[in-house]
């Protein structure tokens, strides 16, 4: 559960996804010569990228390292690239070299899979290209193997190529079969991998998908049927889980649901479009930020194809557009800021100015950490100007990271979580996650319902890794009672943990529990903003404004006019597209900042919550949305509506508001007393004073703007951070 948004998140945030929603792309040709790689140092002019990328963070340039180094991996056409791509992937030679044709690549798209030698592209018959010929003495395989039949690859070709090596043949009657045996030849046993669903028509896709090691790539029909080969294949596996490479109009959802001999959820990896796709594929191959980034022509693919036995790095694709960079692209190389990126083929493929917007993109410094606080029952965290993630509070699930289940009433360091690891922190009911520096999600704490994505039951003192949130993935994290919720660079919603009210929104029927990230429904690639797990529901704003919630709606929580429990997403009635700047679930309420900046709160109004006194103006809750009284328009920044039965509110004016419970002194007014149901000041923090608040569950911590927090309310635990569980009715200090 998080509060309010700090304020260079949301920036990051609400900038990533305008510039995939706004992104152009574009299509042309061509391979050219090779260059030596360089040190680049001079920023290009803006484009579509990378005059965005200049706005994301908060530092100074003087704060900015050096730009990465650049260079190219090409020769003079397609094949020569192909084989500058085998010198670079095998320097020392390899047991296999694999020949794909070189202007249809039917044959070679799932040629990805192959690790043991380089994929060279030839002619489908006559002279074999001397860079190719070369290079195959180069590597002295034992064998040289064609992939797809003699249309593909001639048996004369075939043979010239191997100079008296030993030959074989992948070939099946069609590109599906050849994909199937390619699959069968490396994955020799059965795999507890997944298996990635690709359409056989869509080659970009497919080829994106060669730098993924854990399961092979599969092609499917147009019509989404699977061919008799891939049944076999799937058979011979055994219980996958399908994984569809592309959006629902390339594999249709039904034909993953349908996956042969499977007992799994289905999952999908996809964006917007082929370059958004590529980029999600580079955060599951390489969870850890790899040093090396190779970018590759989106339209021709020749390069791309050959690239997919690199493993030192992804294959982003990029347009056509010289000096432009896809969105889902400038947010990937800003996140995991690579050493190196090196072009795939010459000046004519990828020109200098899109080298060099890239590597201006990947710079360290341009996202740096910015100081931010979180709050939930029995614990709070902050994230140090410094970018190091300290904890305080309940730790019997180790939901502190400090390697014990020992609760502190003063701040501890997370192990592994120091100086500039981090860029926020989110609090839930047991765990706590973090959003790494380079993109990546991070949690530790209680397992019970997999909300460390892992074998149930079990609890973490120090950090672990959340697989398929890696490196370059997320832009936010949200954490609930027992979910959690992370938002990617291509601005789609996946959600894990427990399902008990519907508040993972896959469509599930209520109860059990998702240990994966899963999609949620609707909210995938290109419509989501922001979004907030809280109790047992979830809020998101569209990339079009429109508030949604789903899970728990106990008297009106989801604010959709009903009662109605909803396994999918909702929308807030009266906060339809173009309404809502920032969401914030409940309890069993939830507030909306509108994009005029009023605040308007639903569902529970037992304690003054929705910010008019009950019983009189609609009773005790509210189906719908009402307006605050005292925050509308042009009032509010923010508003974290986590707290049971009580509300807080950043304003216009850098000062604390809260209304609604005050039994643990969680209004911070100075003494615990009655419900107050219209918002008013925080003990000191008044105008000018505030830069973000965090409401937990009894208690509430804020950021001033001179980086000091400060919490007040319940303090059963020590969440409040002074050393003491002594309740503070008021803001004291805590020193993190």
């Amino acid at each position: 559960m998080v509060g309010a948004m700090e304020q260079t998140m949301t920036r990051w945030v609400v900038i990533v996804v305008a510039l995939l929603v706004a992104a152009a792309m574009g299509s042309p040709s061509a391979q050219a010569a090779a260059a030596e790689p360089t040190r680049t140092s001079a920023t290009p002019a803006p484009t579509a990228g990378t005059a965005a990328t200049t706005d994301l963070g908060p530092a100074a340039t003087t704060d900015l390292g050096p730009a990465a180094t650049t260079g190219r991996v090409g020769g003079s056409d397609r094949y020569a690239t192909s084989a500058a791509i085998s010198r670079r992937a095998f320097p020392g030679g390899s047991e296999a070299v694999y020949l794909a044709r070189g202007d249809e690549f039917a044959d070679a798209v799932a040629g990805g899979m192959l690790t043991d030698g380089p994929i060279l592209l030839v002619r489908p018959c006559g002279t074999v290209p001397a860079a190719v010929q070369a290079e195959i003495t180069r590597l002295a395989p034992r064998q040289v193997v064609a992939l797809g039949g003699p249309g593909a690859v001639c048996e004369d070709t075939l043979r010239a190529a191997a100079a008296g090596r030993a030959t074989d043949r992948i070939a099946g009657d069609n590109r599906y079969d050849t994909a199937a045996l390619i699959s069968e030849r490396v994955y020799r046993g059965q795999t507890e991998g997944p298996v990635y669903v690709a359409n056989g028509t869509a080659y970009a896709d497919a080829v994106a998908a060669g730098s993924l090691t854990d399961g092979p790539v599969l092609l499917v029909r147009p019509d989404g049927s699977y061919p008799t080969a891939v049944l076999w294949e799937l058979a011979r596996l055994a219980s996958p889980q399908a994984v569809g490479i592309g959006g629902p109009t390339v594999v249709a959802d039904s034909t993953l649901q349908e996956l042969p001999y499977s007992y799994h959820r289905p999952d999908r990896v996809h964006g917007s479009n082929r370059y958004d796709t590529a980029a999600s594929l580079a955060g599951r191959a390489f969870p850890e930020a790899p040093s090396t980034v190779y970018l590759a022509r989106g339209d021709t693919l020749a390069d791309a194809v050959a690239a997919g036995v690199l493993a030192d790095g992804p294959v982003l694709l990029v347009t056509q557009r010289c000096g432009a960079l896809p969105a889902s692209v400038t947010a990937y190389l800003s996140l995991v800021t690579p050493d190196r990126v090196l072009a795939l083929g010459g000046p004519g493929a990828v020109c200098d100015a899109t080298l060099q917007a890239a590597s201006a993109a990947a710079r360290p410094g341009q996202l740096l950490p910015t100081a931010s606080v979180a709050a939930d029952a029995g614990h709070s965290c902050a994230v140090t100007a410094a970018g190091a993630v300290r904890c305080w509070g309940y730790n019997g699930a180790g939901q502190l990271g400090d390697g014990t289940t020992t609760a502190s009433p003063s701040p501890v360091s997370v192990k592994g979580l120091g100086a500039g690891t981090t860029r926020s922190v989110a609090v839930g009911g047991g765990f706590t996650c973090a959003l790494t520096t380079d993109g990546a999600v991070r949690c530790w704490g209680s397992n019970h319902d997999g909300t460390l994505a892992g074998p149930y039951g079990t609890h973490s003192t120090e950090v672990v890794d959340i697989p398929r949130l890696g490196a370059g993935t997320t832009v936010q994290v949200t954490t609930g009672q027992k979910h959690a919720c992370a938002l990617s660079i291509t601005g789609a919603t996946r959600c894990w943990g427990s399902n008990s009210s519907s508040q993972l929104g896959i469509g599930m029927e209520k109860g059990g529990s998702q240990a994966w990230p899963a999609l949620v429904s609707g909210l995938g690639p290109g419509t989501t903003r922001q979004v907030d797990a809280t109790y047992l529901s979830t809020c998101a704003v569209r990339t079009d404004g429109a508030a949604l919630c789903w899970g728990s709606n106990v008297v009106g929580g989801l604010g959709d006019g009903t009662d109605v429990e909803r396994t999918t997403p909702s929308q807030v009635s009266g906060l339809g597209p173009g309404t809502t700047a920032q969401v914030s679930a409940g309890v069993h309420h939830g507030c909306a900042v509108t994009r005029e900046g009023a605040v308007r709160c639903w569902g529970d109004n037992a304690e003054g919550g929705l910010g008019y006194p009950h019983p009189g103006g609609g009773g005790y809750w509210s189906l719908v949305p009402v307006e605050v009284g005292g925050l509308g328009p042009g009032s509010a920044t923010a508003v974290d509506a986590s707290g049971s039965g009580f509300n807080c509110a950043l304003t216009t004016a850098a000062a604390t508001v809260c209304w609604g419970a005050n039994t643990f002194g969680t209004l911070g007014v100075g003494a615990a007393s009655e419900p107050r149901a219209t918002p008013g000041p925080v003990q000191g923090l008044g105008g000018g004073t505030t830069a973000q608040v965090a409401a937990g569950y009894r208690h509430v911590c804020a950021l001033t703007t001179g980086g000091e927090v400060r919490c007040w309310g319940d303090n059963w635990y020590g969440q409040i951070g002074d050393g003491t569980d002594v309740q503070r009715d008021a803001p004291v200090r805590v020193t993190v």
